[in-house]
């Protein structure tokens, strides 16, 4: 089941890969200081999302001997 702070890291993750590929779309075209910094802060947005999922899904794994 999906909590709150997932959904809103997946809705954040989605607007923020729609907006780089709206200033990625022309990879000839010159890119801003900004373009990269809005790349790289959505790395670490998802990075942080696949933490989140991978650390829930150790949890909820059933016989991994934490009782």
């Amino acid at each position: 089941m999906l909590t709150i702070d997932r959904l809103l890291i997946a809705g954040a993750s989605l607007l923020l890969v729609f907006v780089n590929w709206l200033a990625f779309h022309d990879l000839f075209e010159a890119h801003t200081v900004r373009d990269w910094l809005l790349l790289a802060g959505t790395l670490l947005v998802l990075l942080e999302f696949a933490r989140q999922l991978l650390r829930s899904h150790r949890r909820s794994r059933p016989g991994d001997g934490a009782a």
